[in-house]
């Protein structure tokens, strides 16, 4: 799928977003696809989060499992669980930085190629 077909709806306008629980979704997603997948298949697990504002400040509250989770400690399980996290975004922004370091991104090598068109 093409990102250009995406149907973004919603934001409203907003100055954050609620990044914590899109990656809380997102951990669900891939334990469920787990439970689905041959035990011994070898797989690459990506996450890519589109966005274009920082994280609101606040901890996730709709899943039981990781409840209470900031954005940057689930950065931090993805990372551990050995999925990747790309993050694109039209603007620089610092705490989009930090998601992606502590999902174990190195960021001194992702500033040193110009990826805009």
């Amino acid at each position: 799928m093409q990102i250009s077909v995406l149907r973004l709806i919603g934001g409203k306008g907003e100055s954050r977003a609620h990044i914590a629980e899109g990656l809380a979704t997102a951990l669900h997603c891939f334990e469920d696809l787990k439970l689905k997948r041959d035990a011994n298949a070898n797989v690459q697990k990506h996450c890519i989060l589109i966005c274009n504002s920082p994280p609101y400040l606040l901890s996730v509250m709709e899943s039981q499992t990781y409840a209470g989770k900031t954005a940057e400690q689930l950065a931090v399980i993805l990372d551990e669980k050995s999925i990747n996290l790309s993050i694109i975004s039209p603007r620089k922004i610092p705490s989009l930085y930090k998601l992606f370091e502590k999902a174990g991104g190195d960021l001194s090598i992702s500033q040193t190629k110009n990826y805009a068109k």
